[in-house]
């Protein structure tokens, strides 16, 4: 249905100073049973109190039941400023209301106004003069209150891309940017990211000018927030060039009725038929990671085998929701506590997912009761029941798995070598210079920190007495510990991308890796990818002797030593000789050729994707029909439902919040021994 078919109907009271002056600002003030949530009368009184500045309020009533029409005709008599259209049935559509309320304005300035957002006193004056002064065209955003002070930082722009920091009343756009940008966009997909998508499409083509002004209070929370499952819908829409059907002049004619708009599905056509040819040669992986190397290792150089295509997306920036659509599979890495909004989407869309775990996260909560309680086997059997595999990085864990039937199939996938990144490495490496100075750097959990300052660190001040050296690790050293004049110890920042932090490491011109014992234990189900690291990185390598590295000699071209100080340094003595590191390389790239063959892993692959079905043009309809559908129901959750997902919602933010603090206080603690 088009939008002119939806508001045909609406009725429009002008208030008598309507026309009569040009207004300088005009607020749109959407609202549905204002007078029941009690906060709209407080909002309409904060704007009629605003001194120093021409202004008009078009009220836009959203079928109210509860007396709002009849509060608003009565304030009409009161205050002229006051216009009121009232819809003939709900809309439930923010962009809609401020559709016509754009239409009815007649100011050069607009303010989209929330019901239950407060104005400070005087704040349109001040903020109105500081977009005079600037002149140029573009938008100006004041600072509001809603649960704490919403403060943008220096850099606004980078934090806006990530999610929506600006408060809608806060916000005051000239006319003439709403004319060439349009106005929100009223597709149910975006699913309450229309306001974040406007000042999305408003930072691309003008500047946006950051003032201190106190706007207001928004006092509760009554906007259509878009859900975890939806927000991956919404980017798809929000990707697309949308600015000319959005103008004012071709607005009441964009249709509601399909998933996205006709110029949308015109533009998506294309991408759909070339997922069909895709799909008959080569089967789509997505791997979903957040801050961390390990799914890398087993599936890194598998995207090199024929007919396969693995794409990795962080979860934490912006995921394209249609690399996640079209995927014949789906990997959710580690921590599933972090993934289960995604999962219940995918099980919305009915894509195929697989779970990935390379350290036992249950036997770690004996440890870590705060951090990983959660993994218990219950919550372990009740999320994983719908996903297709559990893919385990060791065999030990795969054995775990299988004994406590936390899934009927469960697959190993070990680390593997990617012959391809290796020649991009080695490249890189002849181009970097390499100084005479010994490198060294410490990888590893938190869990090996305390044996690196007990024993490493140690040793390698004992070493410094006869070489310089420069330490790059990502625990900090205690200011307790007097480090010798040719010894140097900085921070290594965390790069969460494999590939690039590879490749600094190499910069940087490390010698040898470093990877001391840890007390834990998980330590029998963790695997031996550190070794695949110095590879890459073709740098000598010194372990500790733990479950892992059983069957590793001194042999395959490293250094297996026990936790104490003398060994450690021992091993650094003999790693000074660059002759001796020129054969322990050999060795480790003789070992890591046998024993991390990529084909194994690529057959066990290609195996399982056979029992998924090929991804077609009628998956696709189905799976895009499937969004959409959930789109538009989002929004008729019965209460106890919904009241579930928000306590859902704020206990994993509130593990997760324990999670950060925890670990800061492990880090604290190891800095003060």
């Amino acid at each position: 249905m088009k939008i002119a078919k939806l508001i045909e109907n609406s009725k429009c009271f002008l208030g008598k100073a309507y026309g009569a002056t040009l207004p300088q600002v005009t607020i749109v003030l959407p609202v549905h049973n204002g007078i029941q949530r009690k906060l709209f009368t407080e909002a309409v009184r904060s704007l009629l109190c605003q001194q120093g500045i021409t202004i008009e309020i078009i009220i836009i009533d959203d079928a109210s039941t509860d007396g709002t029409v009849q509060y608003i005709l009565d304030s009409m008599l009161e205050d002229d400023r006051i216009s009121l259209i009232v819809h003939d049935k709900k809309l439930e559509s923010f962009p809609i209301s401020a559709y016509e309320g754009y239409l009815k304005g007649k100011g050069d300035y607009f303010i989209f106004a929330e019901q239950n957002f407060v104005f400070s006193w005087n704040c349109l004056q001040k903020i109105y003069a500081l977009i005079i002064d600037n002149r140029a065209p573009q938008m100006i955003v004041g600072i509001a209150n809603q649960n704490g002070d919403k403060s943008f930082g220096n850099d606004p722009i980078q934090k806006l891309i990530s999610r929506n920091i600006f408060s809608t009343s806060a916000v005051m756009i000239p006319r003439r940017c709403l004319e060439q940008v349009g106005l929100f966009d009223p597709q149910p997909l975006l699913n309450g990211c229309a306001v974040w998508d406007l000042w999305l499409r408003m930072s691309a083509q003008y500047p946006i000018l950051q003032s201190k002004v106190f706007m207001g209070r928004k006092k509760g929370s009554e906007e259509k927030r878009a859900t975890a499952k939806s927000l991956y819908c919404a980017r798809a829409i929000m990707c697309l060039d949308r600015d000319e059907q959005l103008r004012a002049n071709r607005f009441s004619e964009l249709e509601l009725m399909g998933p996205f708009s006709a110029e949308a599905d015109k533009k998506g056509q294309p991408y759909k038929d070339d997922c069909v040819q895709r799909s008959e040669k080569t089967r789509k992986i997505c791997i979903l990671w957040f801050k961390e190397a390990s799914p890398f290792y087993p599936f890194f150089a598998l995207n090199e085998t024929e007919k396969i295509d693995i794409i990795f997306l962080d979860i934490v920036a912006a995921i394209d929701s249609k690399n996640l659509i079209t995927a014949d599979l789906v990997i959710i890495s580690r921590e599933l506590l972090l993934h289960l909004s995604v999962i219940r989407w995918l099980n919305d869309l009915g894509i195929p997912w697989a779970y990935f775990i390379d350290d036992n996260f249950t036997v770690l909560a004996r440890e870590y009761a705060l951090v990983f309680a959660w993994y218990s086997h219950k919550n372990l059997q009740r999320h994983l029941a719908s996903a297709k595999a559990v893919f385990t990085s060791t065999v030990p864990l795969q054995e775990y798995y299988q004994l406590h039937d936390l899934h009927p199939t469960v697959l190993h996938f070990p680390p593997v070598l990617s012959q391809k990144f290796v020649e991009k490495t080695k490249t890189f490496y002849e181009q970097c210079r390499r100084e005479e100075t010994f490198v060294v750097a410490m990888i590893g959990g938190d869990f090996r920190y305390p044996a690196f300052i007990s024993t490493v660190l140690p040793a390698l001040m004992k070493l410094s007495e006869q070489k310089d050296i420069i330490v790059w690790s990502t625990c900090e050293v205690p200011a307790s510990i007097k480090l010798p004049p040719k010894m140097a110890v900085k921070r290594l920042k965390s790069i969460y991308d494999y590939e690039q932090f590879i490749l600094k490491l190499i910069a940087l011109g490390v010698d040898v890796v470093v990877h001391p014992h840890g007390k834990t234990q998980n330590l029998p189900y963790k695997t031996d990818a550190v070794l695949l690291m110095a590879r890459y990185l073709h740098a000598n390598i010194i372990i500790g002797d733990e479950p892992c590295f059983e069957t590793v000699t001194d042999k395959d071209g490293v250094f297996k030593v026990e936790n104490s100080t003398e060994a450690f340094y021992q091993a650094f003595l003999k790693l000074t000789d660059s002759a001796t590191r020129q054969q322990k390389r050999y060795e480790q790239l003789q070992y890591c050729n046998l024993h991390y063959s990529p084909k194994p892993s690529e057959e066990k692959l290609k195996c399982f994707l056979q029992t998924l079905p090929l991804l077609s043009n009628f998956e696709m309809d189905r799976r895009e029909k499937a969004m959409a559908t959930f789109a538009f129901s989002g929004a008729t959750l019965p209460k106890n439902r919904l009241q579930k997902l928000i306590k859902l919602t704020r206990a994993n933010g509130f593990l997760w919040f324990l999670k950060a603090g925890f670990q800061y206080a492990r880090r604290k603690a190891y800095n003060c021994i």
